[in-house]
């Protein structure tokens, strides 16, 4: 079995698994090409949840802000000139969500609970 470790803190815990995207993906395909990994079982302790829990859905938030702020801007400029704003409207929210990826933070795989869920 892998060695887990927090994303949070770095130290050796058990916790919530952290589910693999493709920033992770990237990250460890970098890692492997330059000899780096360490193929650690990613997790977040328990201690550590609630700083995570609130960096998680900081950039759920600004993600969302900037593709927002991003498809506005390409409604101005399509609205100027459609044919060049198309083009720099895609560049824009492109860009804008580029950005949004800096403050980047991985979903957990949370447990199943035996209660049923309320729709």
């Amino acid at each position: 079995m892998k060695e887990s470790r927090c994303i949070i803190c770095g130290n050796r815990r058990e916790g919530l698994e952290v589910v693999d995207d493709y920033m992770i993906g990237l990250i460890r395909w970098y890692k492997h090409k330059t000899h780096t990994e360490k193929r650690y079982r990613l997790v977040v302790c328990r201690d550590c949840f609630e700083k995570y829990r609130k960096a998680r859905r900081g950039y759920q938030r600004r993600q969302v802000e900037l593709l927002i702020l991003g498809f506005a801007f390409a409604a101005i400029f399509v609205m100027s000139r459609p044919l060049l704003g198309v083009v720099v409207g895609s560049a824009m929210i492109l860009a804008l969500y580029a950005l949004s990826q800096l403050t980047w933070m991985p979903a957990v795989r949370m447990p199943e609970t035996g209660k049923a869920k309320e729709k």
